[in-house]
């Protein structure tokens, strides 16, 4: 005779698979104006997100008035695919290492993938600054990579930084010089490279997928365009240590 088999209904405990660490990413930005928004505060400046909708309930919105580079963020990691986001809202006097520190600290060091926005142009000074705050975590046993970008408006194909220039190899450290030009929020200032779609791809992936793949990823974004026939888009990634890609 064969064995009975009993279940036993219990609240959960299914036994799934518990998600990868791998994609966890945080986003440091550096503005004044946290007293717009709720939940964050002075003394709460660091929040963990599951989805768009929580990040737009905090009054981080497409139409806040001095949060729309934050939401642009925001949007394109989670149209990208992407999970848990910490975004830290720091005093403008914080350096990035200072952001990625507090960031890193409040989550207990889960962070593995980190979106900058740089400070001013793009530039080969700030690779460096970021390659050397990876290489901390990667020695705390944190270890990490970062996704940057800094304004290229004023930069031409002849005046992109040589990153053959670094004072050594970077690593840890890709830059982001692509960005959806139709469909940017003009009332941002400056023209910064779409990181949180680059940060969204590689959150929702694994290490053994070109996140430039035109059929699993879609970087070009239709929120802040009326017209979807306007759709233009294009995304370049460097490795600071020599590796990477382009795609448009």
């Amino acid at each position: 005779m064969l064995s009975n088999v009993k279940f036993t209904v219990t609240d959960g405990g299914l036994g799934r698979t518990a998600p990868s660490e791998d994609g966890i990413t945080g986003y440091p930005t550096f503005n004044d104006n946290i007293a717009d928004l709720t939940v964050f505060s002075a003394t709460n400046r660091v929040v963990a997100f599951n989805t768009l909708a929580e990040v737009e309930a905090t009054g981080i919105t497409a139409d806040s008035a001095n949060f729309k580079q934050e939401h642009y963020f925001a949007d394109e990691f989670y149209r990208n695919g992407g999970g848990v986001l910490y975004i830290g809202v720091f005093p403008s006097t914080d350096s990035i290492s200072d952001g990625i520190d507090a960031i890193n600290a409040f989550s207990g060091g889960l962070i593995r993938i980190y979106g900058v926005f740089g400070e001013a142009a793009f530039a080969e000074a700030e690779i460096n600054v970021l390659q050397t705050k990876m290489q901390e975590l990667v020695d705390l046993k944190k270890p990490a990579v970062a996704i940057y970008t800094g304004d290229t408006g004023a930069i031409t194909f002849s005046t992109l930084p040589d990153l053959r220039s670094l004072t050594s190899e970077a690593p840890y450290v890709s830059g982001v010089i692509g960005q959806d030009t139709e469909n940017y929020p003009s009332t941002i200032t400056g023209s910064l490279g779409n990181i949180g779609a680059v940060c969204g791809a590689l959150s929702s992936t694994d290490v053994a997928t070109n996140i430039l793949h035109v059929d699993q990823f879609n970087y070009a974004c239709l929120l802040y365009t009326s017209d979807a026939a306007d759709e233009c888009c294009g995304v370049g990634v460097g490795g600071g240590g020599g590796g990477g890609g382009g795609g448009g």
